[in-house]
Formats: C-alpha cells, structure tokens, sequence
C-alpha cells in the first residue's frame, strides 16, 4: 500500500487530502477534509513540493488593503487583521505550501494588494503560515 498527501482549493476554500492506493489490485481510498491540516501532513506536504513565501509590498495604501483582506478571509478583528499585516511586512513575508500561498494570493488579488510569491528554503523563513487563527 501506497499513501499520498497533498492540498488543494476546492470553491476557493482552502483543503488537504490523504490518498492510499493498493499495489496489488489497484484500488484507491481518498480522504478529503477542510482546515485544521494536521502538522504531519502538513509537513509530508512541505518536504515534498518545497516552501513559498508570500510578501506583500510595504507601503501605506498596500498594507491598509492586505488588512482588510485579511479581516475578511481569515475572519480577525481589525486589530489581528493589522498586527498579521504588520508581521508579514517585518519577516519579509509569510511562508507555507504552494497551494496556501495560491489561497492567500486569490484573495489578495481582489483587494488590489501588490505582493510576490518565491519558492524559498525551508531555512528562510521566520514566522508560520498556522499562526493564522483559522488556518489551526
């Protein structure tokens, strides 16, 4: 028996799934679920497809719209909304997995927030994309 793991955006809501495959007669059982991603399938999911980073522009007007996207997609307070924003700007960005950085992006997007998403190793980073309250 194979397992496999990996995350995906089903409408534009943010999910992981856990895969197991038989060698012998072929059959597949998928598990599909919403967050809280669980930390070890988190990390099997990191290890495999790399870490990106997600930084948004520093200025006035761009942090005032990360953050009130922000209030909106991750459900904060105004004040969380701005202290996220602010530490996303001081460690030069938020890290996590492709597909949560492609979920934070799409939402950026519709707020007309200026931001850029790298491949990065997993040595660069220094805050976690789980210290978002909903994303626990």
């Amino acid at each position: 028996m194979e397992a496999g793991v990996g995350q995906s955006l089903y409408s534009c809501k943010l999910g992981w799934y856990l895969a197991y495959s038989c060698n012998n007669c072929g059959n597949i059982i998928e598990l599909d679920s919403a967050p809280p991603i669980p930390q070890d399938i988190r990390k099997a999911i990191l290890e495999q497809s790399g870490y990106y980073q997600l930084t948004i522009t520093d200025n006035r007007e761009n942090r005032i719209k990360a953050a009130q996207c922000f209030y909106g997609l991750f459900n904060l307070s105004t004040s969380q909304a701005l202290n996220l924003v602010k530490k996303v700007i001081a460690y030069n960005g938020v890290p996590g997995t492709d597909v949560e950085m492609e979920y934070i992006a799409k939402e950026l997007k519709s707020y007309a927030v200026k931001y850029s998403i790298n491949k990065i190793e997993k040595s660069k980073f220094y805050i976690n994309f789980t210290e978002i309250p909903s994303i626990k």
